[in-house]
């Protein structure tokens, strides 16, 4: 077959080759038993017509007038005369590997003549199996199709990837010596699919995730299995002059959470054949190269301005875009060839301008050589860490030295094929012979961005052991335990204690931070990575003029203060104004010795309003005036990601630092409108803290940029002259904080201005907290106290505020104080005496006063002045006449001060909200009184009118079909992952029907608001949102209901869901004991109609026993959206007591029992719609509390028969 056509399959990997001659083997055997048939229609069909016809000659006939020889010839004849030598490994194509190549291609040759050896052993024809029809068809000269054994392995190539550069600028490269171990995972062969125009593609939709990397980063390491060719599928690069362009549109739907990619036409492409080609375009959403990721326009025939007008949709979500590369390549279709490659085009979606919505074109591209740097990054990890030596706290503590890795968060991860992936983040340090020292965090489910915000602490240290050790930190996804990434960090000098140990063998970049660690005792060392490449950090230069707006949401109901700032740094000078120039500031760096703040500001006294005064404040020497920033120092900030944020595209810069038990978050978010390398402008800037012992986020304020400019005026930093400045009001230690104020908001320190005027309210007021946590949260409370009072008093209204003792108590302290001006016992006037003692109003009722208590709305601050309580109760004491008055006054100024309590909307009514008879919403359930807190996510679609809803359990592992119109009362369809005593996560397919007391309807995902009152404005999450609440009551069950819903287009707008809360109280308990909440999110009033169609193809079989369970098991959000203090859980209550005899000695016990076992059946129900490789189930352990079961289990060996009794 010398001169017959062959295909080029030298590409291909001895697996996939293995697979081609299989099918082969199959043609061969079909023809003969194809011959077998034909020899016996010859035997007894005598019509030569009719035998043609039946044997199928004439198809032979009409294909032998087109081709010479069959396709399975061609193939075949192709492998056995493959040109191996034209398959070099892919690290050959690295530059930084060239300089072992020749040594790397010489194994490879030699590897691949012992695999073809290995494989023509395998592949044999059985000579004693021929019979005589194969005999005779040798003897023409057609050859036999070879049997094959799929033994030989497919060939990995290892891509070694430069790490990614961290914050600080180091670089470094890995597998820089050979005689370091390999630290890939390993990655089972793909399998193959192949289209019918001839493309093949790697079938595993898994990303290879590398065992370790870079600092931070968990894309040093990569593993691609398969054809170096298959992402491109089968074709000739090169032949082909790439000439012409694309134009195409990209747009992402939020909603839907879709990339559209619309592909309109080309223009000008080279010529595949004779002036014409056959294009059509290719899409990749890489780095997913599988199938999945695939897609193709339609083939246009001789053409080469080929119009397409296709839309290519990709599921996934708008955070994941910036880590993707959309790839676009056009090729000529051959059907009896390789395809042809007409050029590409590669848009990396993180740096995409998505304001930009009109088709573009671009200059198609020839194919480029694979580098390392063309890997996109799989995610990064951020995570600090220092090391404490022995005695270095004081009092010789720590008594030996300590090791603190604080784990923050990851950024970026890839999705896999199931969605965002389950991580945890484990720690080890080396050597470690016990096995004991691994440590873990909490597993965060389904996020792409889970934050851990984790400490892990190793003690025993010396300093010299940290030259020894090695502290190995890696990410996890616990589906087949499967590691997504990691670190080491060490010395890298392969010795451990004078032994070679592998895991000695970190980076120049890992053994940079170690150093950093080592040589910085007790200081934490950060380590940011940027996942796309080196960034240049925002240099916003010496002089500038720039907007902003300071949002302070933790004070008041939410603060928001306009400024704007003209700063030059050569000139030692700034100037700040608040509200539109109603405060005036000017920092002069070369005034007097050290400098001076001039302040404009009207201010309001009891005997002036928004007086104009002007207040001078002279710095020292150890507190010199320097020109006030408006945008805060970088230093210490490295590259997070790119993120589209309000519409905007931007880098976003990001710092951790850490003071006590304080961890704040720095973020700027910046754009760069000429470019990646261009000046940046500042856009967004926010703080966000974290107190580690109170476990919660306790502080943060955000500042927007606008009209930034390189630019200022000369005469804009001159101060009025002719006015006489005075000292700033007492006390004195507020003086810096009330001369400029900004400063705490830029600086990038946990400890500011206003936590140090803390210590001086506390010896004021004599305050002495029980532990170090009340401390924490008054402190807290103190300092959102002091920035509303400041920031208020900077706004210039008819009133100012001022800080007294009740500066350190919390939004519902006050509210409680405020509600009980309404009772008459004693306590209650000392209450009211003491709390008017603040309004500290002349007698005349009708001055306007200054108030030093936390600060009032001003409608209600109105209202009081009308008369002055101070005055009331002082006359009250010595004239009993004036009771009724006083009594009045009381009830007239609870009734104002719990109206300022509870926030109420002052003007109009509300629109109760109104979701619509059709919508899709996902949601997120919280029970936090159920085990250690579950959380449990959910996804609906409702349709009232077509009497039908869908509901989808953790990502669709369940799923629950609501059909109201099958059978005569609807039914209810659930596909369900069940795990038993016989089988792991088998897949169940149950059914259950309605009666004609119990129909089936379709299920919402919302509460019905009927009954709902509007409650009041709050901000939630950093959400403005309208609050809308019902209370019920049956028997001791008092339940609170809230729902809180924004409005994005206006008061009166569609209202959109936002959280949902139940708050249960028991009045004989006296206690809350029950809550659970709904967060939602992407509500859409709008579905899909083939969504509601379960599969019709399975058998359906009722729900197991008990039968009381059937309607909880089949539709358990019931539950959580009514609002009945009664739910199906409070009902199985009666069978369970039923079945175990129990009787309870008193009513209160029994409302006890029946809340633990609300709170256990909901965590048995929840826990087995996880699709976990275990089941749950009630047994008579159900009824008790966590403090019982922790006796039981802990108090065995210890009989107490008092705590012994079982009912």
């Amino acid at each position: 077959m010398e001169g017959e056509p062959k295909l080029d399959l030298c590409h291909l990997t001895e697996v996939e080759q293995t697979v081609i001659l299989n099918v082969l083997l199959r043609d061969a055997e079909l023809r003969s038993k194809e011959e077998g048939r034909i020899r016996k229609l010859q035997q007894t069909v005598s019509d030569p017509v009719h035998l043609r016809s039946l044997s199928g000659e004439w198809f032979h006939e009409e294909r032998a007038k087109r081709y010479q020889k069959g396709g399975a010839d061609v193939v075949h004849a192709s492998i056995r005369r493959k040109r191996r030598e034209k398959d070099t490994p892919l690290t050959a194509i690295f530059d930084e590997e060239k300089g072992n190549d020749s040594s790397q291609l010489h194994e490879q040759r030699e590897e691949e003549k012992s695999s073809e050896r290995e494989l023509k052993e395998h592949i044999s024809v059985r000579e004693d199996d021929k019979d005589q029809e194969e005999k005779e068809r040798e003897k023409d000269g057609e050859s036999l199709i070879p049997k094959a054994t799929p033994d030989p392995q497919s060939r990995t190539r290892h891509i070694t990837k430069k790490s990614a550069a961290v914050g600080n600028g180091l670089e470094g490269s890995f597998g820089e010596s050979a005689d370091k171990e390999r630290r890939v995972l390993p990655s089972a062969p793909p399998s193959l699919q192949m289209d019918s125009e001839g493309d093949i593609d790697s079938g595993s939709t898994e990303l290879d995730y590398t065992r370790f990397g870079s600092v931070s980063s968990l894309t040093s390491h990569h593993m691609m299995n398969g054809s170096l060719m298959s992402l491109y599928s089968v074709g000739d690069f090169g032949d082909v002059v790439v000439s012409g362009r694309i134009q195409f549109s990209l747009q992402y739907d939020i909603k839907k959470e879709e990339l559209h990619v619309h592909i309109i036409s080309c223009q000008d492409l080279a010529s595949a054949r004779k002036n014409r080609s056959d294009p059509y375009v290719k899409v990749y959403l890489l780095p997913d190269n599988t199938s999945r990721s695939k897609k193709k326009t339609a083939m246009k025939r001789k053409t080469l301005n080929p119009v397409y007008n296709e839309t290519m949709k990709y599921k996934v979500r708008r955070l994941d875009l910036q880590a993707r590369v959309l790839s676009l390549s056009v090729w000529h279709l051959e059907r009896m060839r390789r395809n042809l490659f007409l050029g590409e085009v590669e848009v990396r979606l993180g740096l995409w301008d998505w304001s930009q919505s009109q088709p573009t074109w671009h200059n198609l591209q020839p194919r480029v050589q694979l580098s390392p740097d063309a890997i996109i990054s799989r995610g990064t990890i951020l995570f600090s860490i220092k090391f404490v030596p022995p005695g270095s706290e004081g009092n010789g503590h720590p008594l030996t030295g300590e090791l603190h890795i604080w784990l923050r968060e990851i950024v970026g991860l890839l999705p896999t094929k199931r969605g965002a992936p389950n991580t945890y983040v484990k720690s080890v340090v080396l050597p470690d012979e016990s096995g004991i020292s691994g440590q873990r965090t909490r597993l965060v489910r389904a996020s792409v961005s889970p934050v851990f915000n984790h400490t892990m602490v190793y003690d025993g240290f010396q300093s010299s052991d940290l030259v020894q050790a090695c502290a190995e930190i890696t990410v996890w996804n616990p589906h087949h335990s499967e590691c997504l990434g990691g670190v080491r960090l060490s010395t890298g000098s392969g010795v451990s204690y004078g032994q070679s140990v592998c895991w000695m063998d970190s980076t120049e970049e890992e053994i940079s931070v170690w150093s950093r660690v080592i040589q910085s005792s007790s200081s934490w060392v950060d380590t940011n990575a940027t996942p796309v490449g080196g960034r240049t950090v925002p240099d916003f230069g010496k002089m500038y003029h720039v907007k902003g707006e300071l949002t302070l949401p933790y004070s008041g109901d939410g603060i928001k203060e306009s400024f704007e700032v003209w700063y030059d740094l050569e000139g030692n000078r700034s100037r700040i104004d608040y509200h539109n120039s109603t405060v005036r500031t000017f920092l002069i760096g070369d005034d007097f010795d050290y400098g001076a703040i001039y302040q404009i500001t009207p201010v309001t006294t009891d005997t002036e309003i928004q007086a104009i005064k002007y207040f001078q404040l002279n710095g020292t020497k150890e507190d010199p005036i320097r020109p006030q920033a408006a945008l805060p120092d970088l230093q210490g900030f490295g590259f997070e990601k790119m993120e589209d944020y309000a519409g905007v595209q931007c880098e976003v810069w990001k710092k951790f630092t850490q003071a006590g038990h304080k961890k704040n978050t720095y973020r700027l978010w910046v754009t760069r409108p000429e470019g990646k390398d261009s000046p940046a402008v500042p856009y967004h800037y926010e703080m966000m803290g974290f107190n580690t012992l109170l476990e919660s986020h306790n502080d943060k304020y955000m500042i927007d940029y606008s009209d930034f400019s390189p630019r200022t005026e000369s005469d804009i930093f001159t101060p009025p002259g002719d006015m006489t400045y005075k000292e700033f009001p007492d006390p004195p230690e507020e003086r810096q904080i009330l001369a400029n104020p900004l400063q705490d908001y830029v600086h990038t320190s946990p400890v500011s201005h206003a936590h140090r005027l803390f210590g001086p309210f506390k010896e004021k007021f004599k305050r002495q907290y029980e532990s170090e946590k009340e401390h924490e949260e008054r402190e807290s409370y103190f300092v959102h106290t002091l920035r509303l009072v400041h920031s208020s008093n900077r706004a210039g209204l008819t009133f100012s505020l001022g800080i007294n003792d009740f500066a350190d108590w919390s939004k519902a302290e006050k509210a409680r104080m405020r509600g009980r001006l309404l009772s008459t016992d004693g306590y209650q006037t000392q209450t009211l005496t003491q709390f008017s003692k603040y309004l500290s109003t002349p007698d005349e009722p009708s001055c306007h006063s200054l108030y030093d208590v936390n600060p009032v709305p001003p409608s209600c601050v109105y209202i009081a002045n009308f008369c002055s309580p101070r005055t009331l109760v002082r006359r009250f004491q010595t004239d009993e006449s004036l009771f009724p008055i006083c009594t009045m006054w009381r009830l007239l100024a609870g009734f104002v001060l719990l109206l300022c309590a509870a926030d109420a909307t002052p003007v109009g009514g509300r629109t109760v909200p109104d979701f619509g008879k059709m919508y899709h919403v996902k949601g997120e359930l919280t029970l936090p009184y159920s085990g250690d807190g579950i959380k449990e996510s959910f996804e609906v679609w409702y349709d009232l009118e077509g009497n039908r809803s869908r509901i989808d359990y953790h990502n669709s592992t369940v799923r629950t079909f609501l059909i109201g119109d099958d059978f005569d009362y609807g039914a209810i369809y659930q596909i369900t992952p069940v795990t038993t005593s016989t089988e792991i996560q088998a897949i169940k397919y149950f059914q259950l029907n309605g009666t004609k007391e119990d129909p089936i309807r379709p299920q919402p995902a919302l509460p019905d608001l009927q009954g709902f009152e509007f409650e009041k404005m709050e901000d939630h999450a950093g959400v403005q949102c309208e609050v809308w609440k019902k209370v019920t009551h049956a028997g001791h069950k008092k339940n609170t209901y809230r729902l809180w819903v924004t409005r994005p287009e206006g008061k009166d707008s569609p209202a959109v869901p936002y959280h949902y809360e139940m708050m249960g109280f028991n009045t004989l308990l006296e206690s809350h004991s029950d809550k659970y909440m709904i967060d939602y999110s992407d509500f859409s009033p709008h579905t899909e109609s083939d969504i509601f169609t379960p599969p019709g193809d399975m058998t359906y079989k009722e729900f197991p026993d008990p039968p009381e369970e059937h309607q909880i098991l089949a539709n358990p959000l019931q539950d959580y959206v009514h609002t009945s203090p009664v739910s199906h859980a409070h009902r199985l209550f009666g069978p369970f007591k039923e079945k175990l005899g129990r009787q309870y000695e008193s009513e209160k016990e029994h409302e006890e029992r029946e809340s633990y076992f609300l709170h256990t059946l909901r965590h048995v129900h929840s826990s087995n719609r996880a699709g976990l490789t275990f089941s749950l189930g009630i047994n008579h352990f159900a009824d008790r509390s966590k403090a019982e079961m922790a006796r039981m289990t802990g108090g065995l060996l210890i009989p107490d028969k008092k705590k012994a009794v079982t009912k």
